[in-house]
């Protein structure tokens, strides 16, 4: 597997690449919003009332920085009460370290799967040339 130069882009450029990621994985359309602060949302679905889904991408440089800001996002999730909650992060991690991510942020994250990250989102890019020529800054 190829790796890829996260530290180039912006929070903006890692954003757009989670949203491209999450629509392959998934085969569906998410919702995208302006800049500014989102409340804990960077992409939705809205599937009927009781069900949807909501993205939030976090573009970090290591696992410690990673939970402390983590550890702000959970009372925004619980706010905006998902059926599911998929967080994708440029930062690698080991499976102890993604369970603690996936404890954080239960019940809504469902499965450890909706924790992606680094070497989850080059797979993608890998196996989807799509996603990497509409993110040509990797």
């Amino acid at each position: 597997m190829k790796k890829y130069s996260f530290e180039l882009l912006t929070w903006f450029d890692f954003e757009n690449l989670s949203r491209d990621v999450v629509q392959t994985r998934e085969g569906i359309e998410l919702e995208s919003f302006s800049e500014g602060k989102d409340g804990g949302i960077d992409f939705r679905r809205i599937f009927n009332k009781d069900k949807s889904l909501v993205v939030q991408s976090k573009h970090y440089k290591d696992f410690p920085t990673c939970m402390r800001e983590l550890k702000k996002e959970v009372e925004k999730v619980k706010k905006l009460n998902p059926s599911r909650y998929i967080l994708v992060l440029s930062i690698d991690a080991t499976p102890l370290q993604k369970d603690q991510i996936v404890k954080l942020f239960s019940p809504y994250i469902k499965n450890p799967k909706d924790v992606i990250l680094r070497g989850d989102i080059e797979n993608i890019v890998d196996r989807n040339e799509d996603v990497l020529k509409r993110n040509y800054k990797l």
